[in-house]
């Protein structure tokens, strides 16, 4: 078995891994439609329909630097939807490329705790498969 480090995952936001990322996720979706008849001897039968997915990251907020809260933060202020990769950075990773538009943007801080960024895209269009 090929497992390797976490770590080496990372979204990228228009070519630009997002700084200070601790976890992100991509979450792909199926839709199916029923087509089930009086012909199906009593089964449930189904077809394909449309394809969907979103992808999420978090992290620590850092605020001199371009490539984190302040590329997500113009990000939302633009509401366009922008270029995402999620990349498996490793030798036969697979990525997941599509553009998104930023849903959801979290910020937050504890006292005496590191302040924290979590960001939620919506997928948009095709969602090409590739890898590294």
């Amino acid at each position: 078995m090929a497992v390797f480090n976490g770590t080496n995952i990372a979204i990228t936001l228009g070519g630009t891994a997002i700084a200070n990322a601790t976890e992100c996720s991509v979450t792909l979706n199926q839709e199916t439609i029923e087509v089930t008849t009086k012909d199906s001897a009593g089964n449930r039968e189904l077809i394909t329909g449309l394809k969907s997915g979103s992808m999420s990251v978090s992290g620590l907020q850092e605020v001199s630097g371009g490539n984190g809260i302040k590329a997500l933060t113009g990000t939302f202020d633009t509401g366009a939807a922008v270029a995402l990769v999620f990349d498996q950075d490793s030798t036969g990773g697979e990525t997941f490329a599509a553009s998104g538009i930023l849903t959801s943007l979290e910020l937050s801080g504890g006292t005496e705790d590191a302040p924290t960024y979590s960001a939620s895209f919506e997928l948009t269009g095709a969602i090409t498969k590739g890898t590294t």
